[in-house]
């Protein structure tokens, strides 16, 4: 009985070694299987983060920071613009806010001494039969009476060489700052940084003022410049004001300038 007991004994302590070595050897595997599992699903979320995050940088060069570049869409019409006249109508151009979406751009126009923003699709005030029909960064095209034209900013080269738009003369006095000064917005991820001053006109005259070709202007008289109803507002005093203190962004320092059309006289 003593030996069967041993031979028993024996055989039971090494099948329950074996036992161990068989959990043993399959919790190893399940453990070497989670971390694969795991390290998979770590080289995926790499991955998904690398393409969100080149999406997201993509969207971003797309924002118009400066003078936002025409998209790829917008090739063939650029193509086609060369044949476009430029507009016989008393009509000015002073500023543009371009956006990559068409239905965000806007252009601030005066017609009979009354400055307005205008969008896609809208008709000119006293002109019911002209419609604008695009907005460019440097340019607008209207639809006159089933003509498309263009009306571009004073001094804006024509890239039709065809007939130039009425425009300020050089050697005449400037009555009011939009004669003198070309806006555009400049925008950062969608928040609106301020607004680009460039000549419109002889550039010594826009520095004789005191302003240099690229100034960022973040403040105009009570208006900040960094909000678009404020700036809007200030833009569209432009046809009416002679004179005013502007806030501009030059090299990267503040500087306050006191602008006044009457001194160039």
């Amino acid at each position: 009985m003593d030996v069967i007991a041993k031979q028993f004994t024996f055989i039971f302590k090494r099948k329950r070694n074996d036992v161990l070595y068989c959990v043993m050897f399959f919790v190893g595997v399940i453990v070497i299987i989670h971390s694969l599992y795991a390290y998979r699903l770590f080289i995926d979320s790499i991955n998904t983060k690398n393409k969100t995050s080149q999406s997201i940088t993509s969207v971003v060069l797309r924002l118009p920071m400066n003078l936002p570049k025409n998209s790829r869409e917008n090739a063939t019409d650029n193509k086609e613009d060369v044949s476009i006249k430029n507009s016989m109508l008393d009509l000015q151009l002073n500023g543009i806010i371009a956006s990559t979406l068409k239905t965000r751009s806007q252009a601030i126009i005066t017609i009979n001494e009354k400055a307005k923003f205008y969008s896609t699709g809208d008709k000119l005030d006293d002109l019911p039969d002209v419609k604008i029909t695009d907005i460019d960064n440097n340019s607008v095209t209207i639809d006159n009476n089933g003509a498309r034209q263009r009306i571009v900013f004073i001094d804006e080269p024509d890239i039709s060489s065809r007939a130039p738009a009425p425009s300020l003369p050089h050697d005449s006095a400037p009555h009011s700052l939009s004669d003198i000064i070309i806006t555009n917005f400049i925008y950062q991820q969608e928040a609106l940084q301020g607004v680009r001053l460039n000549a419109r006109g002889p550039v010594e005259r826009f520095i004789a003022t005191g302003l240099r070709p690229g100034d960022i202007a973040i403040k105009m008289n009570n208006h900040p410049l960094t909000q678009e109803a404020s700036a809007k507002a200030a833009l569209q005093e432009f046809v009416t004001l002679n004179s005013a203190q502007f806030t501009v962004i030059r090299n990267g320092q503040e500087a306050l300038v006191n602008v006044s059309v009457t001194e160039n006289d």
